[in-house]
């Protein structure tokens, strides 16, 4: 009986050995395939910021050359061309805030009594007039 009790004990022994070499062995893999995996990552991170410096030079190559920049690549021209339509919406925008600015400044001294312009222009409703006297 002894002998089966440590036989058993013996097995049971074997087989936690066998299930711990099993589970550092996938720790260790799990472990390496993060690292990998971050590096991954890293570099393709490293790969878009490139991508973008290429795509702001192409772009700005368009604007300088016209339409000779996109290669004859369809899908590059529209992509060009969406890009055309964002800046001209950034360039408007940027012309309101300082419309904005402004009618601010002008109002601050006192100078101003109509309604800012840019909110007018931009379809925003002006900001409430202080009243005098109050």
């Amino acid at each position: 009986m002894l002998e089966r009790l440590t036989k058993g004990l013996d097995e049971a022994l074997q087989g936690i050995r066998k299930s711990a070499s099993k589970l550092t062995l996938r720790a260790e893999e799990q472990a390496r395939l993060a690292r990998l995996n971050l590096r991954v990552k890293t570099l393709t991170r490293d790969l878009d910021k490139v991508l973008v410096r290429i795509g702001r030079r192409l772009y700005a190559l368009r604007r300088e050359r016209g339409d000779a920049a996109s290669f004859g690549d369809g899908e590059l021209a529209a992509a060009l061309g969406e890009a055309d339509r964002l800046t001209e919406q950034m360039e408007s925008l940027r012309r309101d805030m300082e419309r904005v600015r402004e009618d601010y400044a002008l109002r601050l001294r006192g100078t101003s009594e109509a309604p800012p312009a840019a909110a007018a222009a931009a379809g925003e409703a002006p900001p409430p007039q202080e009243k005098q006297g109050e």
